[in-house]
C-alpha cells in the first residue's frame, strides 16, 4: 500500500544547533521519528477494521468527568468520584454495546446487572 510506504523528506531547515553544538532536533523532526518507528501502530486501523482511526470515544469518556470536576469544583470524596466513575464506566459500556441505556439501570437496580458479551 502507498500509504505505507511514503517517507517523507525532513531538510536541513528542520535541524537547528543546540546549547551543547550539537544538532537540534525539531519538533517536526521528532514527531516523524516517532511516526516512522511507530509505524505499524500508527497505521494499524489499516489492517484490523476494530481499531477505530482517532481516540474520540475515548476522549469523549474522559471528557464527562472533567466536566463534572469543573461544575462542582471537584469531588467531595474519593469513594464519591469512584462511585461517579464506577456509574460512567457501566453506562459508557452499555451504550457502546448497544444496550439501552434505561434497561441497563433497571437490571441494576432489580439486581440483575447487565454484562457485556465477552466474546
Amino acid at each position: 500500500m502507498a500509504i505505507r510506504n511514503r517517507r517523507r523528506k525532513v531538510g536541513a531547515s528542520d535541524r537547528g544547533v543546540n546549547l551543547a553544538g550539537r544538532p537540534a532536533q525539531s519538533k517536526t523532526w521528532n514527531l516523524l521519528e516517532r511516526l516512522d518507528t511507530q509505524r505499524a501502530n500508527v497505521l494499524r486501523f489499516l489492517d484490523d477494521l476494530i481499531v477505530p482511526f482517532d481516540n474520540h470515544l475515548a476522549e469523549r469518556d474522559l471528557r464527562r468527568v472533567k466536566v463534572r470536576q469543573k461544575i462542582s469544583g471537584t469531588f467531595r470524596t474519593t469513594a464519591g468520584a469512584q462511585v461517579f466513575g464506577t456509574v460512567r464506566g457501566y453506562l459508557g459500556t452499555a451504550k457502546k454495546q448497544g444496550k439501552p441505556l434505561l434497561t441497563a439501570l433497571r437490571s441494576v437496580l432489580h439486581g440483575d446487572p447487565w454484562t457485556p458479551d465477552t466474546t
